[in-house]
């Protein structure tokens, strides 16, 4: 009679600990439509026409929300980011834009891994996103990771290094600032137009920088 193994785990459980969110809202069409035909007008004045050498990037400088045509977008990612805040239940006083440009990538262009420190959100907004430029990749945040790195049996999200993605005209991705993110080259026939912005808490120093403990020993008034 073959031997019967009783189980040796009542339970098992995978836990999913300190996750990292990435949001991606969809515009509606006649939302990002207005807004799309202004910001190129906008973007091709500035620029004489996206004049740009094959693999070459354009970035305009960074107050770009100031400009009249930026308005309706400004408060579009402004309701985004209040709604992400409010899911990850911060108590704030409000947050200020601290930084706000145009990408255009041309034909071949790159653009390297990086993040965008002093800042606790940014977001990218897709005026263009031709097929072969249509991708950012997130990259995963433990440096530890690669220290012992098998091969996986098969790609998964589970053992990814990176995650790759896909992105529409209209979309727009919102990421913690220290979130390390690439774009692979522009494998389309046509630019890859985005707006960057950053957000950082208003009054963060008075805020939120004091220790968030009480002393019990008074100082005096």
């Amino acid at each position: 009679m073959r031997e019967t193994i009783p189980p040796r785990f009542r339970k098992n459980d995978v836990l999913s600990l300190f996750p990292t969110f990435v949001w991606r809202s969809q515009l509606a069409e006649d939302t990002y439509g207005p807004i799309n035909r202004k910001l190129l007008a906008l973007l091709e004045r500035l620029t004489e026409g996206f004049a740009a050498a094959p693999g070459a990037k354009l970035q305009t400088e960074q107050h770009l929300d100031r400009m009249p045509e930026m308005t309706e977008l400004n408060q579009v990612v402004a309701q985004a980011v209040e709604s992400i805040l409010g899911f990850l239940k911060i108590d704030h006083s409000g947050f200020v834009t601290t930084g706000c440009w145009a990408n255009i990538g041309t034909p071949g262009s790159p653009h390297k891994m990086h993040s965008h420190p002093n800042n606790f959100l940014s977001a990218v907004y897709y005026v263009t996103a031709p097929d072969g430029g249509n991708v950012i990749s997130f990259h995963d945040p433990r440096p530890q990771r690669a220290v012992i790195s098998p091969s996986p049996r098969e790609m998964s999200a589970e053992n990814a290094g990176k995650a790759d993605l896909t992105v529409g005209q209209g979309d727009l991705v919102v990421f913690p600032s220290w979130l390390f993110h690439s774009v692979p080259p522009n494998t389309s026939e046509q630019n890859r137009i985005s707006i960057a912005f950053n957000f950082m808490f208003r009054q963060f120093e008075e805020v939120i920088s004091p220790p968030g403990w009480k002393g019990r020993v008074r100082l005096g008034d």
